[in-house]
């Protein structure tokens, strides 16, 4: 059996929705949300929905979001952070970053 695409199970989803509703944006290289094209909108809206882990790199800084199951990886506790490049936060020759970057 598999898992549902969605998860509803308790109320810290809404916790997470609103951290990345309510970040300044505006301060990354993916400026204001406003200004986001609609399938970067739609693929956050996925990814905050899903059960399954999830972690978009966005912009040309690779600016990390990512969903309450992603947290839960071992990988992602202590190093990820929303809204922060991925650069900055993840140990891996530049050749494999620039991979993330096409």
């Amino acid at each position: 059996m598999s898992l549902p695409l969605t998860y509803h199970g308790d109320d810290t989803e809404n916790e997470e929705f609103t951290i990345v509703y309510n970040y300044d944006w505006s301060t990354t290289s993916l400026g204001p949300m406003d200004s986001w094209d609609p399938k970067i909108k739609n693929s956050l809206d996925l990814c905050l929905q899903s059960a399954y882990p999830i972690c978009l790199f966005l912009g040309p800084d690779l600016i990390t979001i990512f969903n309450k199951a992603f947290l839960q990886l071992r990988v992602a506790r202590n190093s990820y952070e929303i809204g922060k490049s991925a650069n900055k936060i993840i140990t891996m020759p530049d050749y494999q970053l620039s991979q993330l970057k096409t």
